[in-house]
């Protein structure tokens, strides 16, 4: 299928964009596919505990790229998002006003479009006064296909909770 879609590209004059759409698609097809989490784990934001139980809201980024990092805009269908709850009586909400259940992880079906999904988390409940709660995303735990390859990430840490001072 890569190779139909190569030489028609080669063969057919079409705008830079269609062009480029058809590079992400040949790279998808040809199993050159993933996704990635924004904020990367190494910028994961440091908030603290009193922020985190007053309500802390932040934006998250999923992309679906190839292996030069390129967003594959052929891409608009829906995934399973699951935002890990580390805490046991912090709340966290995926795009709502009001944090949800106490301890409680957090998942739902979020539509990418153009390879690329936002949304926003939002913070609630009591988080403990210490180090060690954070919130990590990942795509639904079964196996993930996009075009039949496996883009399943594992959990990403976005937010590390640290101590009031």
């Amino acid at each position: 299928m890569s190779e139909i879609l190569k030489t028609f590209r080669e063969n057919t004059y079409v705008t830079k964009e269609f062009n480029d759409f058809l590079s992400g698609l040949i790279s998808g097809v040809s199993g050159d596919i993933d996704a990635v989490i924004i904020p990367a784990e190494a910028d994961a934001l440091e908030v603290t505990n009193a922020e985190l139980d007053a309500g802390y809201e932040f934006e998250v980024e999923l992309r679906i790229i190839n292996s030069d990092g390129k967003t594959l805009n052929f891409y608009n269908g829906e995934l399973n998002v699951i935002v890990v709850n580390d805490s046991a009586a912090g709340t966290v909400a995926i795009n709502e006003e009001d944090a949800g259940v106490a301890g409680a992880n957090v998942n739902e079906d979020l539509t990418f479009s153009d390879g690329i999904l936002k949304f926003k988390i939002t913070t609630g409940g009591t988080w403990d006064n210490t180090d060690d709660d954070k919130i990590e995303i990942t795509l639904d735990d079964a196996d993930v296909k996009i075009l039949g390859v496996s883009v399943k990430t594992e959990e990403h840490k976005v937010l590390e909770a640290i101590a009031n001072p």
